[in-house]
């Protein structure tokens, strides 16, 4: 098994070297999927080696998947928290400070810039269409405030998943690493009922988030 945890599009050569000689590829770099990603599908029929997301929402629906063939999917919905802007009216004075304070995730400022404006999740789709080969019209973003809800999807045969758990990359690297199975995550416990009744789901506003059109 090889894990990619590379920043950037530096990320690709060394994703394209790990699908060719590992069996198992735990995949932590969107940036080679969006900008490679017909070489590393290229290079996964070459090879036939089985690459697991590590994003939580393409973590999310890879888990989802399992026991279902491709042909079964109808279709698979992405979530955002909405970031600092959600409920955010007047654009017009938006500061570097305000689009920094994300109310749930400490990341670098290009990514909770990018986040705060749904370019990352735009990212997130492109990412998705490449990794399970579905196109755009296939491919949903959803508003759930609370972070706990991370991808649902639908099937043909009329089920309709879904994915819940606490907001921690820890939970997607261990599972990935002990794939098929779903290894105990140190001081990370499963949501309770009531923290999955509370999430707060909702959809899109396109009019404010544009670059998801």
């Amino acid at each position: 098994m090889t894990i990619i945890g590379v920043t950037g599009l530096a990320g690709l050569s060394p994703t394209l070297s790990a699908i060719k000689h590992s069996q198992i590829v735990a995949l932590a770099n969107k940036e080679s999927i969006i900008c490679g990603g017909d070489l590393l599908q290229k290079q996964i029929r070459q090879s036939q080696a089985k690459v697991i997301p590590v994003d939580s929402e393409h973590f999310s629906i890879y888990q989802l998947c399992q026991n279902h063939h491709h042909d079964d999917l109808k279709e698979v919905a992405i979530t955002a928290s909405g970031g600092p802007f959600l409920k955010l009216d007047d654009w017009s004075k938006i500061t570097p400070k305000q689009a920094l304070n994300h109310p749930i995730w400490s990341m670098g400022n290009k990514i909770t810039i990018d986040s705060a404006t749904m370019v990352n999740k735009t990212l997130e789709v492109i990412e998705a269409h490449y990794l399970f080969n579905l196109p755009a019209s296939q491919i949903k973003v959803i508003i759930d405030e609370a972070a706990k809800l991370h991808a649902i999807v639908n099937f043909k045969s009329g089920l309709s998943k879904a994915l819940f758990y606490q907001a921690n990359m820890q939970i997607p690297l261990a599972s990935a690493m002990f794939d098929p199975y779903q290894p105990e995550v140190n001081n990370i416990a499963p949501l309770t009922i009531d923290e999955i009744i509370n999430c707060r789901l909702a959809k899109i506003d396109f009019n404010k988030f544009k670059v998801l059109n």
